[in-house]
């Protein structure tokens, strides 16, 4: 009788487990994926300000099943299977200004994506122009930004959305943390496995 208690209570926690992972992943599919985000600070925010931006960023990636890992740029960590490198340039004012000059960005761009080769721009001093104008701190608007860019550099062009964290426009009065859609989750996941 002791061992049938002993097979049936392994049993269910063995389901229990199962059933666990499965409701903890975003899309279903149990996914080892990892984002290596390489930061170069040229605008010299301060690191409470990455830190707190960062923290966002991870929460909203660890919500679309990725794992977010933040490295200044300067490092050069090993390559591992399942990780993708892409590197954000957070620009000092004269950065952006040159290359918002040379390439007319509008003047509602905050910052600019280019797929290949798996690099975005972060035009600082608009983010926290927006950041004062609205009265919330830079590391929410940065963190959302940095969000969203990674995700142009994961997603298929086109790939904004009415809501959420692609969201053409940033919603500056959202309580909640903006999120991917479940196929994007799934799209980024993917992207980050296969290399691509």
């Amino acid at each position: 009788m002791a061992n049938t208690t002993q097979k049936v209570t392994a049993a269910l926690a063995v389901s229990a487990t199962l059933l666990t992972a499965r409701a903890a992943s975003a899309t279903d599919t149990p996914v080892k994926a990892a984002i290596v985000l390489h930061v170069d600070n040229f605008a010299n925010l301060p690191s409470e300000t990455l830190h707190q931006a960062q923290k966002l960023v991870a929460a909203i990636f660890a919500d679309a099943g990725v794992q977010l890992v933040w490295v200044d740029g300067r490092e050069r960590p090993p390559q591992r299977e399942g990780e993708r490198h892409l590197r954000m340039l957070l620009l000092s004012p004269e950065m952006s200004e040159r290359k918002i000059a040379a390439e007319g960005v509008p003047a509602n761009v905050l910052a600019q994506a280019a797929r290949v080769p798996g690099r975005a721009y972060i035009f600082v001093h608009r983010v926290e122009d927006l950041a004062a104008r609205f009265a919330v701190g830079v590391a929410r608007v940065l963190g959302n930004v940095i969000a969203h860019e990674t995700g142009h550099l994961l997603l298929p062009p086109d790939s904004h959305t009415s809501t959420g964290i692609m969201c053409e426009s940033l919603d500056m009065r959202a309580k909640l943390m903006p999120r991917f859609t479940r196929e994007q989750s799934a799209a980024i996941q993917g992207t980050v496995v296969s290399g691509n």
